[in-house]
């Protein structure tokens, strides 16, 4: 969960699910704070594959730094793996 400030954030709705494919500016999910709601995207400049969401979608409070899902990447025949956050 990115910085929120006071109250942390929730996740309103998952736009992807587990074994999409997710490219750059792709919106991952909504997020809502008491001040403002947004859509949480990608900004990797490669593809990856929408991995574990471990925060279900359903405004449930979420504190800051909490990871949100895991995105998997292909990098020179390694599997790697991306904290969202």
């Amino acid at each position: 969960m990115p910085d929120m400030g006071e109250g942390g954030g929730k996740v309103l709705t998952w736009f992807k699910k587990e074994g999409d494919i997710v490219q750059k500016d792709d919106v991952l999910c909504d997020i809502e704070t008491d001040d403002f709601s947004f859509g949480m995207s990608t900004d990797d400049l490669e593809p990856a594959i929408m991995g574990e969401i471990l925060v279900p979608a359903g405004g449930y409070p979420v504190r800051d730094g909490t990871i949100l899902c895991y995105l998997w990447h292909k990098e020179d025949d390694d599997d790697d793996e991306t904290k969202v956050e």
